[in-house]
């Protein structure tokens, strides 16, 4: 008769065990909520220096100003559909000069226009997915093209991408649509090339060259303000434009996002093992905000404080002592955590016309805002 092995008798509760936990990590996980879409230092929605594929809220305009030595990046981002992100972006050099002979001592300026298209949404099974072209309408020294996909595991939001040109500088692997056409197999240096010139879409570039990868999370932090991002930057600073190379000690950046409004993004980071990088990014939506109050309208009551309300309260009904009722307050400050731990829902402000209460405030427990309501 065959001894029954005590390894296989260990390995059977251990692997429950394992399934146990990992479970459990996995129901912790989901409970918890999805960090939000935040600009990277270009301005789009995405990690530092890459992009993602996801997208702001309908109808969002944003003004990300960021620096990143030598470059002073101003970009203007707009959400016209939920499925579609343009950019325009002013970009300072400030280690180049235009030429004594034409602009004396004026730093080298360039301009630019991206997009970004959303071809399908996060399903359960299948991660949002979006295409995009960077540096389409300038002079395409920043020139490129990705395909990006994101899934998100409760506070994590992971995204893997592939590029050619700029963003994908690395070159991985070679580009497989040179297996249709060898001109794909290679990119034009966009220096000596005819469609340097500002003002003209180059694109005789695209889909041109090695293709890289790019990626990284985004961790929503258990304060609700704080983020941290983490990305593989799939750019080779030795191939920037202009030969304005750069050294990079490694291709990770690490930052931190402090959103202390829906409103209000402030990032720090350190990129390239080399630098240092800050950003600020202002974002509104004209589609959310409030409403003009009525002409004939009372004006919002000021909510006073608990014990304001109980000596009102008392003072009113002192004529009338034996029927008053006793008098109750509410606890706002337990409202608002009530209304963050059940509903995902951060509260900026509480107030009051008439008979009627009046919350304002965002979600942020879902990716996509539809889902909140």
């Amino acid at each position: 008769m065959t001894k029954p092995n005590p390894r296989a008798r260990l390995a059977r509760p251990a692997c429950f065990a394992l399934s146990a936990l990992a479970l459990s990590l996995s129901c912790a996980l989901h409970a918890q909520e999805a960090p939000p879409a935040t600009a990277n230092e270009w301005g789009g929605v995405g990690l530092l220096q890459t992009p993602s594929a996801r997208m702001a809220d309908d109808g969002d305009l944003s003004f990300t100003a960021s620096y990143n030595a030598p470059y002073a990046r101003y970009n203007l981002t707009m959400q016209p559909f939920p499925w579609l992100e343009a950019s325009f972006r002013y970009i300072n050099v400030n280690n180049l000069l235009y030429g004594p002979s034409v602009a004396g001592d004026q730093h080298y300026k360039d301009k630019s226009i991206d997009f970004k298209l959303r071809l399908w949404e996060e399903s359960r099974l299948l991660p949002e997915v979006a295409f995009g072209v960077r540096d389409l309408g300038g002079t395409g020294f920043f020139s490129s093209e990705y395909v990006v996909a994101n899934k998100n595991f409760g506070p994590i939001d992971a995204s893997i991408g592939f590029a050619t040109g700029y963003i994908g500088n690395r070159g991985d692997f070679s580009n497989p649509l040179g297996a249709i056409d060898d001109r794909f197999k290679d990119r034009r240096s966009i220096a000596n090339s005819d469609i340097a010139n500002s003002g003209k879409f180059g694109l005789s570039n695209m889909f041109k060259g090695p293709v890289g990868i790019f990626g990284g999370i985004t961790y929503q932090t258990p304060m609700d303000e704080l983020l941290l991002k983490v990305e593989y930057d799939g750019n080779d600073y030795r191939r920037e434009p202009r030969g304005n190379n750069l050294r990079q000690r490694t291709p990770i950046n690490v930052g931190l996002v402090y959103v202390p409004s829906r409103n209000v993004e402030l990032t720090a980071a350190w990129e390239r093992g080399d630098a240092a990088m800050f950003s600020l990014t202002l974002r509104g939506n004209p589609g959310n905000t409030p409403a003009a109050p009525k002409p004939f309208d009372p004006p919002p009551q000021r909510l006073l404080p608990a014990a304001a309300v109980a000596n009102q309260r008392a003072a009113t009904n002192s004529s009338d002592a034996s029927t008053a009722a006793p008098a109750t307050s509410t606890d706002w400050a337990a409202v608002t955590a009530e209304l963050q731990r059940n509903a995902g829902f951060r509260v900026e402000r509480i107030s009051r016309r008439g008979d009627e209460l009046y919350i304002d405030g965002y979600q942020n427990r879902y990716l996509h805002a539809a889902k909140g309501l």
